[in-house]
């Protein structure tokens, strides 16, 4: 069995040389490929892709098919990456791997909250600039906070809001199983009530744009969004209005639509935006979880 990770990063590719072993039996690739011919013809005859943040569209698949029976992409959002449609019809699974980076992304998700409230980004930039602004905001022990989704992520960020003091309002498609500090309620409700909502829902035909106007109208004045899930939950057009005009007070967002996100992306122009370069997943305990879970996974015999 062929296993090919076929766009590794530099990091990992030094992990590769000071741990072999980690990797044994698996062909590395140590750069992007330039296009998607370069993509093809690194996975040719390869039996299993560890897709670690490239693009797989149905002309990729189609030239690999019929040998590449797997694809094992080194996140949970594969959707975004691989044309999901494409690899069901050639025969091509798609695996992703869960769990890796539940507290490593809710802790960058709370720093994100905490920075939103207390303006900390704002006032860097603008002391960078010669300034000297001092900003403030609210005490978080004690405000509500709207978790949207509780999947792995969504179920660290409530116990971390809960251990702030925090009152926690959750959303979930179905009752979570297991006890958590979290008040459930409509997705109406935890916006209405809910000094801050944090994201952590999957991208479905469902979940796509399902943060549109009319939730993002219903938060209270001065409000704060954080979103490190996946850019396409948000109607795009809502955030910049409900940022110009309220109530919505700040976003902090660490995914976006088209990344790396467009120079002339309208989101850039907005003051009361903090932005980062969807890296809430990246630390190295994660990042040593995630490819134990990878090569795992890339490993398994194809008729599992």
């Amino acid at each position: 069995m062929r296993i090919v990770y076929f766009d590794c990063s530099a990091r990992t590719a030094a992990l590769a040389e000071r741990e072999p072993a980690f990797f044994d039996g698996i062909e590395i690739h140590a750069s992007d490929p330039k296009d998607e011919a370069d993509t093809i013809a690194r996975l040719a005859g390869a039996d299993v892709a560890i897709n670690g943040h490239s693009y797989m569209p149905a002309p990729v698949l189609e030239a690999l098919a019929p040998t590449l029976k797997r694809i094992v992409f080194l996140g949970t959002g594969a959707a975004t990456y691989v044309d999901m449609e494409a690899a069901a019809r050639l025969g091509i699974s798609v695996e992703v791997c869960r769990d890796y980076g539940s507290r490593t992304i809710a802790e960058f998700a709370f720093g994100l909250l905490l920075d939103s409230a207390r303006q900390i980004s704002k006032m860097d930039r603008g002391m960078r600039a010669g300034a000297w602004p001092v900003l403030g905001g609210p005490e978080l022990k004690g405000k509500t906070l709207g978790v949207v989704g509780l999947g792995g992520i969504g179920k660290e960020m409530a116990r971390i809001g809960a251990a702030f003091g925090m009152t926690v309002l959750a959303w979930n498609r179905s009752q979570p199983k297991e006890e958590l500090p979290v008040e459930m309620v409509s997705l109406e409700t935890l916006f209405e009530r809910s000094l801050a909502v944090s994201l952590h829902v999957a991208t479905t035909p469902e979940t796509i744009g399902m943060i549109g106007a009319d939730l993002l109208g219903r938060m209270p004045k001065g409000a704060i969004l954080v979103n490190v899930a996946r850019g396409e939950l948000v109607d795009q057009d809502a955030l910049c209005t409900a940022l110009a005009n309220g109530p919505l007070g700040h976003a902090a967002l660490d995914v976006f639509p088209m990344e790396p996100l467009p120079l002339d992306d309208p989101i850039r122009d907005f003051d009361n935006v903090t932005l980062t370069a969807h890296a809430a997943w990246n630390t190295p305990d994660a990042g040593r979880r995630l490819l134990e879970i990878g090569i795992g996974l890339g490993r398994q015999p194809l008729n599992s």
